[in-house]
């Protein structure tokens, strides 16, 4: 299995980094994979070589140093641009938009900024990777919360709701500061579950419970 990894500072796990290739060759790969569809030429040009004195030139240059990168990993061509990942590769970018759990690569990361460090300086791509940036986090966030609720298992959240039993049954027997304790600590270990039912229920009794130690 080979990793290319987008987000954070690019670069392919295991390879070493590529000599004299700029930052625009990261940045079209990025701008592919990260776009809804295929991209036309005018569209990268008016990105990132909006300024060059030859911009298809420019465009073409950029191509072959990206696929020099990223070798028979992805194939990329035509007009508008297409790309396509090849067996056994895995990109960052794609499992975060996926919502796809990652593998070759820890879920920690994915809430790092795309293209970090390697920005290249166009304003054009600029205010469009900022973009990418906020939507990626988002949905680095949720990847992030969906598998910290995988890793625990159905007797964690039993357990949690065994608290919240807990602490009904101390506020009943008329200790409501007690009780609103073992509540707040079945809110705290919802929280770190990452599942928004049990938070919810832990959360309503904490609420209870709280007006009735006042």
């Amino acid at each position: 299995m080979r990793v290319i990894r987008l987000l954070g500072p690019p670069h392919v796990v295991g390879a070493p980094p590529p000599a004299g290739r700029g930052r625009k060759p990261w940045a079209l790969l990025a701008l592919l994979l990260c776009s809804t569809g295929p991209v036309p030429r005018s569209r990268v040009i008016d990105l990132l070589f909006a300024d060059a004195a030859d911009p298809r030139a420019a465009l073409r240059w950029t191509l072959s140093q990206t696929r020099r990168a990223v070798g028979s990993s992805i194939r990329i061509g035509g007009n508008p641009l297409t790309w396509e990942v090849t067996d056994g590769v895995v990109v960052d970018v794609l499992d975060v938009l996926a919502d796809r759990t990652p593998r070759g690569w820890p879920v920690d990361e994915a809430t790092l900024p795309l293209l970090e460090g390697a920005e290249p300086d166009v304003p054009e791509f600029a205010a469009w990777l900022h973009g990418r940036r906020r939507d990626l986090a988002e949905s680095g966030g949720r990847l992030q919360r969906t598998q910290r609720a995988r890793s625990f298992s159905p007797a964690s959240r039993d357990a949690v709701r065994d608290l919240v039993r807990i602490g009904d049954q101390v506020m009943d027997a008329g200790a409501p500061g007690d009780g609103a304790r073992i509540l707040a600590g079945a809110v705290r270990r919802a929280r770190v579950l990452g599942d928004d039912a049990v938070l919810a229920e832990a959360l309503a009794h904490y609420g209870r419970g709280v007006v009735h130690a006042l």
